[in-house]
């Protein structure tokens, strides 16, 4: 981790950084209290400086749990350790503003308009998925310099990817209550309207355990929309390409066809299958054996 991270975003001041990778930088965070809203003072008081939030990161483990993942952060992302602690930190506190997690473009992608219009796509699709078991949008904008950000909840717990890592395999119920979670929050985007009450059409085009978060409640919650297809996305994946983890990928990904929601729900049966059995079911040396 990086405590180097402190800063701000928009109203939120910027506690920790807990990882950078892809296009993405993530931190942990709090909205800044208005002047003359309660207490006074920034993340340097004492229950939410950089130091404490560090601490709960890296504290002992939880119930079992030994790794961490923050809301929206895939395991290619984020790697850390971490307990419910973390929130006890400073978000606990009811005269505190909770803590989240921002995600924002790499310092030195900000300005790209493509990756910016990625990342505001992503903010729009997952703010209208309402569900226990999706990782929820709380807000969304452009910082002081027009460079665009996501907040969202902050989840304390492990990817599923994590949580079933071999020799570790999960006792069968409990296996099966998560895929159905999972299946939950998976259907929650697929219903996903606009204003309009229209479909959005998504296709998250991603689902694997990297993208499962297992929270120490024993709530999963897909996350990660920023492969996601949806009708009215403003930014197209070129004809042809294949998006995706390629031992969770559709048939129809695979060969870059038209895809719909049946797409997701292969993906998801191919984890469901892999956390049940306890190993990988395609597995090769290469791209092509994977695939084939």
């Amino acid at each position: 981790m990086d405590s180097s991270g402190q800063g701000a975003v928009g109203p939120y001041e910027l506690l920790l950084q807990l990882a950078t990778g892809g296009m993405a930088e993530v931190f942990i965070a709090r909205r800044a209290r208005a002047a003359g809203a309660g207490a006074a003072g920034g993340p340097s008081e004492a229950g939410c400086s950089t130091e404490a939030v560090e601490a709960g990161v890296t504290a002992a483990a939880v119930e079992g749990i030994s790794a961490a993942a923050v809301a929206g952060v895939p395991a290619s992302v984020l790697e850390a350790g971490g307990s419910s602690a973390a929130v006890e930190a400073g978000g606990a506190d009811p005269g505190r503003e909770p803590l989240v997690a921002v995600k924002r473009i790499r310092a030195d992608l900000r300005y790209e308009s493509g990756y910016a219009a990625m990342l505001f796509d992503e903010a729009g699709i997952a703010s209208r998925v309402v569900s226990p078991n999706f990782v929820p949008v709380l807000d969304y904008g452009l910082d002081e310099g027009g460079a665009p950000y996501i907040v969202m909840e902050l989840v304390v717990g492990v990817t599923l990817k994590n949580l079933t890592r071999p020799p570790e395999m999960l006792e069968i119920g409990d296996a099966l209550d998560l895929i159905a979670q999972s299946a939950e929050g998976l259907h929650a985007a697929h219903e996903a309207r606009d204003s309009a009450g229209e479909l959005l059409q998504v296709i998250h085009r991603d689902i694997s355990p990297s993208n499962i978060l297992v929270g120490v409640d024993g709530r999963a919650s897909i996350c990660d929309l920023g492969l996601a297809y949806a009708l009215r996305r403003t930014t197209r994946t070129k004809t042809g390409t294949v998006k995706g983890k390629l031992s969770y990928l559709s048939p129809e990904q695979a060969h870059a066809r038209a895809l719909d929601r049946r797409s997701d729900v292969f993906s998801l049966g191919v984890v469901a299958w892999e956390v049940l059995a306890g190993r990988r079911l395609f597995m090769g040396s290469s791209m092509l054996s994977i695939l084939h």
